[in-house]
């Protein structure tokens, strides 16, 4: 067993303030930018699978076996989810 220490409320509120600070840069980003910046977290995911099951096994209690099928399909869903075709891709505004 181990200790995990909560997030306080100032620490969720500066989180909260920091994505809220960050999201009009990212969506003023063009798609092909956004492609680029998340593959390459699908490549620092694929180089660094070890520790990160290792974590993920010991923080959840999951099996080794388990944490790496659960990886590898977030990783599916991330590459197909950046894939999409550019060509015919629109801007869709938001309400």
């Amino acid at each position: 067993m181990s200790r995990i220490p909560l997030t306080t409320a100032d620490e969720f509120k500066a989180s909260v303030d920091a994505a809220r600070t960050a999201f009009p840069g990212w969506r003023n980003t063009p798609v092909t930018m956004r492609q680029r910046i998340m593959f390459k977290y699908q490549e620092l995911i694929r180089a660094n699978m070890d520790k990160l099951a290792e974590n993920i096994t010991t923080e959840q209690g999951k099996t080794l076996k388990d944490t790496w099928g659960y990886a590898f399909r977030g990783l599916d869903c991330l590459g197909s989810s950046c894939a999409g075709d550019l060509a015919t891709s629109r801007t869709q505004p938001l309400a």
